[in-house]
């Protein structure tokens, strides 16, 4: 079986066709209601505009034939159910060409083909200017010829993309960019319906590259960010196993329905399960809605109280699948803001948070510590280096060492401007200039997130203890993401969150120096030459020399844990609880719930 590859830079597209806004209140008896933690925010074509773990996996449920796909090995390989031909070739000049030829007999949900067009199309609009306009981040596949005049609007055309005839299309890499470890990952494209996208455009190629004729701002927003009808929100013309078929964006819910013309995925696997309802659930709610059976399957399960309480109910009505986490919680610090530019007070505040102490309050025998930027036993790297990760933990849990840190740093200071007293209490202050200000950090949670909570009352111990005090804003998640990837200007210094990786690690581009990158590539603020250059150096690893790939992961997380652009907290195993009438779901094995369900069955 194989996993569909999904970039962090998950390709854009859009449609002009409305869709139902609220999902029906009565359910279809062969309908499976799958619940998450995390509500959606109704992103569901791609991650210009943010990303969320749900939003994530609609998009799995929608978006098929990749280029591209994972086995089970964590090796990429040309997807045959898209690709019918793969070549490469070498270019005068030294780069490498690949040319890529479809099979004849892909279709979109509507019945409408799916041809090269489309897949240049997905390529052109990702990387076009026009995105900036909206609001969006562009993304800069800065590896292909004439990236840089595209994406910044000095060209038309995009020279590196060749659209060649009705099924066939190149894409050229610099040789500046090989050998890279996952080299295939550059020709991985999802195609998006170019004709309803940009209705009266053109995809064409004129011999210098291809282009779109008569692609502007105003259609696509229009078809991308209509709240009713915008192809963000509401896809209604989709190439997975799945269509869209309803989504209210207050209730939070979405329901689908099988894609009709769907072939298969890479296994020619094609759902058994015709209807599918996603919706929000809390907490303290799943135990109930499982054994009630108002949901069937509720999707990473994190708290251990919760899976114990799933784990209690009858065998003969809920079944439990574990599988480790590849992601992580932590708390990311606003590096880019006056405060925690400073490395001594994000180290003091890493000092003063016991990472041991909320992994076992929140998780206890399901988690562990995390002390670096890894996502648990969920990624290979990790688990082969075991013990070994213990050589991170280089700003342990010690409060006379914050204290240092926050002298040092130059928190010395009482609200007159004398010397601070720990033992007279208030809080201590720094000189900004001619401005004294008080060390209070800003910190923004998701409402009702027992992590979060957990790690709060940690860190409010450390510094009250220390002279700090913390101030917290509880931002429902599409506030809070739109923080992180600094779309609205940030006014936090730390927000909670957690974060699943990819199959594909590569944090280049989330420490890139170049301002064009700051933002939803950059979301940290941390500029620095040497973790960018360690980057560098692991992505351009030799592809399949995994021992290399390892010793240059090691380099980059020492760098990475000097500078502490977050502060990582845990990582877990995952439970999803689920009917025992749904069978053959193996969560396990796939990269997301959205995957497995096409090799299940409800009854």
């Amino acid at each position: 079986m194989i996993k569909t590859l999904t970039r962090f830079t998950i390709l854009l597209l859009m449609l002009c066709l409305a869709l139902p806004m609220a999902v029906p209140a009565a359910q279809a008896a062969d309908t499976l209601v799958v619940a998450s933690t995390t509500a959606m925010s109704g992103e569901f074509m791609a991650g210009m505009w943010g990303n969320n773990t749900v939003d994530v996996d609609i998009r799995i449920l929608l978006h098929d034939y990749p280029t591209v796909v994972w086995g089970l090995d964590e090796e990429a390989i040309i997807n045959k159910m898209a690709v019918s031909r793969f070549t490469t070739r070498k270019t005068p000049d030294g780069d490498t060409e690949y040319i890529i030829t479809l099979n004849n007999n892909l279709r979109f949900s509507d019945g409408s083909a799916i041809t090269a067009k489309d897949y240049v199309f997905s390529l052109l609009l990702e990387a076009s200017p026009l995105i900036r306009e909206l609001g969006g981040s562009n993304v800069k596949p800065e590896y292909l010829l004439g990236a840089d005049a595209y994406t910044s609007g000095e060209a038309a055309h995009f020279s590196g993309v060749r659209l060649l005839d009705n099924l066939r299309f190149s894409l050229t890499v610099s040789q500046a960019y090989l050998p890279y470890y996952y080299d295939l990952t550059f020709v991985h494209v999802l195609p998006y319906p170019a004709a309803v996208i940009a209705p009266g455009c053109e995809v064409k190629d004129d011999g210098q590259g291809a282009y779109v004729e008569g692609l502007t701002a105003e259609i696509l927003q229009a078809s991308l960010l209509d709240p009713v009808t915008g192809y963000v929100s509401h896809p209604g013309v989709t190439s997975g196993a799945y269509k869209l078929v309803a989504f209210d964006p207050a209730a939070k819910t979405a329901e689908f329905e099988a894609n009709p013309y769907f072939l298969g995925n890479r296994d020619k696997k094609k759902p058994a399960i015709k209807r599918l309802l996603v919706r929000e659930i809390k907490n303290d709610e799943i135990a109930d809605a499982l054994e009630s059976g108002e949901v069937q399957l509720v999707n990473k399960i994190s708290a251990a109280d919760i899976i114990d309480a799933v784990r209690a109910l009858p065998a003969d009505q809920v079944k439990t699948q574990a599988y480790p986490r590849n992601g992580f919680g932590y708390l990311t610090f606003s590096v880019e803001g006056e405060l925690l530019s400073s490395f001594n007070l994000r180290a003091a505040v890493t000092r003063m948070v016991n990472r041991e102490l909320v992994a076992q309050s929140f998780l206890r025998e399901y988690g562990m510590p995390v002390y670096a930027y890894y996502g648990g036993k969920g990624q290979w790297m990790p688990r082969d280096l075991g013990e070994g990760l213990k050589q991170f933990d280089k700003h342990p849990f010690d409060l006379a060492a914050a204290e240092a840190l926050l002298v040092e740093d130059g928190w010395i200071k009482n609200s007159e401007g004398g010397e601070y007293d720990k033992a007279a209490g208030g809080l201590r202050h720094k000189a900004f200039g001619e401005e004294l200000r008080p060390l209070v950090l800003k910190l923004a949670l998701p409402p009702d997130n027992q992590a979060g909570e957990i790690a709060l009352a940690n860190l409010k111990e450390g510094l009250s203890q220390l002279g700090g005090e913390v101030e917290v804003t509880y931002l429902p998640m599409m506030e809070l993401l739109r923080q992180y990837y600094r779309q609205d200007e940030r006014v936090h210094d730390m927000l909670f969150l957690a974060s699943n990786f990819g199959y594909v690690f590569d944090p280049y581009y989330s420490y890139q120096t170049e301002d064009a990158f700051q933002g939803t590539q950059n979301t940290s603020g941390l500029k620095d030459e040497e973790l960018l250059a360690l980057a560098t150096t692991l992505r351009q690893t030799t592809p399949g020399d995994k021992a290399a790939f390892l010793t240059n992961w090691v380099a980059f997380q020492q760098r990475w844990t000097d500078l502490l652009p977050m502060l990582p907290l845990y990582s877990n195993t995952y439970y999803d609880g689920f009917a025992a009438g749904l069978t053959n779901y193996h969560p396990e094995r796939h990269f997301s719930w959205a995957d497995a369900i096409l090799y299940a069955q409800f009854k």
